[in-house]
């Protein structure tokens, strides 16, 4: 894999930061560069879980204060 700036933007894109791109421009092969990634996708999965249940409290706190109107 060509590892320049592209690749570079692409990882703050998928919000890596200043240290986590130099690590992975150190990487030496594919396969330790995808276990990289998939570490970094887990991070990203397990943050997004944890956002859509915070939305789920808001939504069922609606909920509930609609329904006491009624």
């Amino acid at each position: 894999m060509d590892l320049n700036e592209d690749t570079a933007q692409n990882l703050a894109d998928a919000g890596l930061d200043g240290a986590q791109i130099q690590s992975f421009m150190t990487l030496e092969t594919d396969e330790m560069r995808i276990k990289f990634l998939r570490s970094h996708r887990m991070t990203l999965l397990g943050r997004i879980r944890s956002e859509r249940k915070k939305l789920e409290c808001l939504d069922f706190l609606i909920y509930k204060i609609r329904e006491n109107r009624h």
